[in-house]
């Protein structure tokens, strides 16, 4: 068994599986409890006999960038600050929110404003969802010995939390060499000089800044999943034209490779066969012909 085995609780205040989550590590104080907009009350009511200081996060989809975001927080008090954040315009884009305290009362004024530094920098460096807050947040100074504890057990508590309760880790900055398997860079080109580079990893199909995209695209491409956000990308800037191509302008994680590969192609392609490593072998023989080998 690995030596990062943990044992996750996690509790449901109201019985409901799509309500409030409250998730603890056994052997740690850290709660990390998740909860929508819409359920606002019965949250104020769990909240009644817990400590209130802490960091959050507030989720949502920007429908002008096509993408979501996150706004990270401190308060003393996260329910009034919540409240505040619930009829302010200028947050109205949230959806799901998640709150960072502790069992014990640990965390102090300088715990948090240090944790809302130090976590709103490590959303920004992994840039996997765009950040909400106008201004990184002021950093707190605080002793050595609890700066390491900070960025040490007590972020990876955190980090393993929330990461568990959104379904990603919007902390990790996804690593082009960490797919360990030999021929693991996949290349997907057509006649036209379309060509992109890219890992298929465990988030989905990581295809590599400055990928050549065709211009035209199929009429029945129009149906398939990976046209709109084809679309939105353009909107954004992310696939900016450029003479007789599109180019992508960063990496970009796909939720499959055939998302992937519709982006560069205009068509809808079946992405486990048209990408191929250097060995001419496809990503469907690597990863599903040969699971003894993986």
């Amino acid at each position: 068994m690995s030596n990062n085995s943990k044992t996750i609780q996690i509790f449901l205040p109201d019985g409901d599986p799509k309500g409030i989550k409250i998730a603890t590590i056994r052997t740690r104080n850290i709660e990390v409890i998740s909860f929508s907009r819409n359920n606002l009350e019965t949250l104020y009511k769990v909240m009644e006999d817990k400590s209130k200081v802490g960091v959050y996060f507030l989720i949502g989809f920007n429908e002008n960038k096509g993408q979501n975001e996150v706004y990270v927080g401190e308060a003393e008090d996260i329910i009034v600050r919540l409240k505040q954040h619930n009829s302010n315009e200028d947050k109205d884009f949230w959806q799901k929110g998640y709150f960072v305290i502790t069992n014990d009362g640990f965390f102090t004024k300088s715990h948090i404003k240090y944790l809302e530094n130090f976590l709103y920098n490590k959303i920004k460096e992994a840039d996997k969802i765009l950040l909400h807050n106008g201004n990184e947040p002021t950093k707190s100074h605080i002793d050595t010995a609890t700066e390491a504890d900070l960025n040490g057990d007590i972020y990876e508590c955190i980090e393993v939390l929330v990461s568990l309760l959104i379904g990603d880790n919007i902390f990790e900055k996804i690593d082009k060499k960490s797919n360990k398997k030999t021929g693991d860079v996949f290349i997907c080109k057509d006649t036209k000089g379309n060509y992109a580079e890219g890992k298929y990893l465990e988030d989905g199909f990581l295809e590599f800044k400055g990928a050549k995209a065709s211009l035209s695209e199929c009429a029945s491409f129009k149906k398939a999943s990976g046209y709109s956000e084809r679309r939105e990308l353009i909107e954004n800037k992310i696939l900016r034209k450029e003479n007789d191509y599109y180019i992508l302008e960063k990496d970009y994680l796909f939720n499959s490779p055939s998302a992937a590969a519709g982006m560069i192609l205009g068509f809808r392609p079946n992405g486990w066969l048209c990408w191929k490593n250097k060995e001419g072998k496809t990503l469907d023989e690597i990863y599903r012909d040969n699971p003894s080998k993986k």
